[in-house]
C-alpha cells in the first residue's frame, strides 16, 4: 500500500476537480497573502506532530489531529 505522501499529485489533482479549483493557477492561489497565512499555520501543526511522533514512543503517546470546524463556544484543537 502507498504511503499518503506517496500520491500527492493525485491527491492534489482530485483536490482542484472536487473543488474546481484551476490546477494551473495553484501556485498563485497558495502565494495570495490571504491564503499563505493559513496555509503556513496548517503546516506548522503538521510539522509539530511529525516531530512529536518521532520523539515520543507510541507506546505511551498517541499524536492526533483532529478534523474539526471550531465554533462559538467550541475550543479548537490543533494537535
Amino acid at each position: 500500500m502507498k504511503n499518503y505522501f506517496d500520491k500527492w499529485e493525485e491527491k492534489l489533482n482530485e483536490l482542484c476537480i472536487t473543488y474546481e479549483i484551476p490546477i494551473r493557477s495553484i501556485a498563485e492561489i497558495i502565494l495570495d497573502p490571504k491564503v499563505l497565512p493559513m496555509i503556513r499555520g496548517k503546516a506548522f501543526e503538521y510539522s509539530v506532530a511529525e516531530h512529536l511522533r518521532e520523539k515520543l514512543p507510541d507506546s505511551v503517546w498517541s499524536v492526533g489531529q483532529p478534523r474539526m470546524n471550531a465554533q462559538s463556544g467550541q475550543h479548537d484543537v490543533d494537535l
